[in-house]
């Protein structure tokens, strides 16, 4: 078969398609000795710490040669035009020879950002679980915790500045520990407060997607909540987990936006009542937020994700769903505290939280390449 850069490309591509990253998050994420705020790749061993750019990210986790901040088509044109040879940028593992093994390790971080890294001193420090955590003590500032594209197990826009668990976090970071030794638990705050026009990590995905993960997981846990309280609903939260995206934690990372929609409209207690099922979904005995009754609370938990669901797909919807609050509940002025103050703006001042949060989760961090003219391009077409 003679070898041709059309080839080439396309055996390449076929590739990338093969294999998936998993990781997850300690001290040492990788265990290759470096502490994670130090190491230049947190999530891929590389006990040589080869950073031929210098860029703060390890060659074995930083395919992005273009150092555009995502690693793509146009990373993968170079990766095949010194396919085989010593260029020492391509050659990720240090190895001396640019092949398939390169590949893998690019495979796993396409259509991602580069790193994660602990080793830039510039990558400001994880602060958020829950947008809440964001708050500054301005009602209404418009700031909301994003996630990496690749696990929110992982520091993937963001690193800890001192030993886990004493890092400047918020008070969404510190309420949920490990439920055998009570030691706080390191995979829970690794997001960074972002302002809506930063866009978020789940930008990319399908809108109408995101919106239906954003009414089942309200369902899931306003209607036992409307019940009397118990655990989040298994079946409703089953139905989250199951739609499928382009990054695997997306459905979790929206739970949490949804609890802190909740949390704003119903009760703040919705934090905690997320942040335990998604760190202990076993437990038999959790906490529980109890609406029976709250005819107000219900009403105004279950309009909040009606229409933030609305405002993702159709902005500029939310207002006149979110004015049914008033009806329901008289004491609407003295609502939404987790973002506004108590007063005639109070319903105003959560319109506008929500029409923000659909805003930042429909907005991508990066914008998208044009894949089908770089596939041309690199084909010679």
């Amino acid at each position: 078969m003679r070898d041709t850069p059309g080839l080439r490309i396309s055996i390449l591509i076929m590739f990338l398609w093969s294999t998936v990253a998993v990781s997850q998050d300690v001290f040492d994420s990788d265990g290759d000795g470096y502490d994670d705020n130090s190491d230049n790749c947190t999530l891929v061993a590389n006990d040589a710490q080869r950073d031929t750019d210098s860029d703060f990210k390890g060659n074995m986790c930083d395919a992005d040669f273009n150092n555009d901040g995502a690693i793509n088509f146009a990373d993968l044109r170079v990766m095949a035009e010194n396919f085989f040879t010593t260029n020492e940028h391509a050659d990720l593992d240090g190895s001396g020879l640019v092949n398939f093994v390169d590949l893998r390790l690019m495979a796993d971080m396409f259509f991602l950002a580069p790193g994660p890294t602990g080793a830039d001193p510039d990558q400001p420090p994880c602060d958020c679980y829950f947008s809440n955590d964001c708050n500054d003590g301005n009602p209404g500032t418009q700031l909301f915790c994003d996630f990496g594209p690749g696990s929110f197990f992982t520091e993937d826009v963001c690193a800890w500045r001192d030993i886990k668990p004493n890092g400047v976090f918020g008070a969404g970071c510190s309420i949920e520990s490990d439920l055998t030794t009570g030691a706080w638990v390191p995979s829970i705050c690794d997001g960074i407060c972002t302002p809506e026009g930063g866009g978020s990590s789940v930008g990319l995905e399908d809108t109408a997607l995101i919106a239906q993960t954003i009414e089942y997981w309200g369902a899931a846990m306003i209607d036992p909540s409307a019940g009397g309280g118990g655990p989040v609903d298994a079946k409703i939260a089953a139905q989250a987990t199951a739609v499928q995206f382009n990054a695997a934690n997306a459905p979790m990372v929206l739970g949490r936006h949804a609890a802190d929609a909740l949390a704003m409209a119903a009760g703040e207690s919705f934090h905690d009542y997320f942040c335990h099922w998604e760190g202990h979904p076993e437990d038999g005995n959790p906490p529980v937020v109890d609406l029976a009754g709250d005819t107000c609370r219900i009403t105004s938990g279950r309009l909040t994700i009606q229409a933030l669901v609305s405002e993702i797909q159709t902005p500029g919807s939310a207002a006149a769903i979110m004015a049914g609050i008033v009806d329901a509940c008289p004491n609407w002025r003295r609502m939404f505290s987790t973002q506004c103050t108590a007063g005639p703006g109070a319903l105003n001042c959560a319109i506008e939280f929500i029409e923000a949060q659909a805003y930042f989760l429909r907005t991508p961090r990066i914008s998208p390449a044009t894949v089908p003219s770089l596939i041309d391009e690199l084909l010679g077409n």
